[in-house]
């Protein structure tokens, strides 16, 4: 995928590494934020008080893994966003009173733990191109 540059940034092969490696784990970080959208029908939970908290932060997580998958360069704070949303995956089954439930604690470990390594490997790899 082609990524825009500014005529004086100066193409190299590490920096154009650096953006495909950005963009890889940004698509990680969009099918995991996929799997949390639809998980509540997937896994028979949308019947529940909470399934909102799942499309909601699925949907705004797709939304900034789309927007680093298309420009990592100048995008890092978008990583930070799905960080900060993973780590509230990751507490949400005890502040909604489901850490009971074993599959949707299960999933929400996952989810979470997953898009917040991705998250944290993708700003680390732009991080530098952006100033942040």
């Amino acid at each position: 995928m082609a990524t825009y540059m500014h005529p004086t940034i100066k193409e190299t092969p590490t920096r154009r590494d650096t953006l495909i490696a950005a963009q890889t784990v940004s698509l990680m970080c969009a099918v995991g934020a996929l799997w949390l959208f639809v998980s509540p029908w997937a896994d028979g939970f949308s019947d529940y008080r909470d399934p909102w908290n799942a499309w909601i932060v699925g949907a705004v997580m797709f939304v900034c893994s789309l927007i680093r998958l298309i420009g990592p360069a100048r995008t890092t704070f978008f990583s930070y966003v799905n960080a900060v949303l993973a780590v509230w995956i990751l507490v949400s089954p005890w502040v909604y009173g489901y850490a009971g439930n074993g599959p949707r604690l299960t999933n929400s470990l996952a989810v979470g733990v997953f898009i917040l390594a991705m998250s944290l490997v993708s700003a680390r790899e732009t991080r530098h191109l952006s100033g942040l």
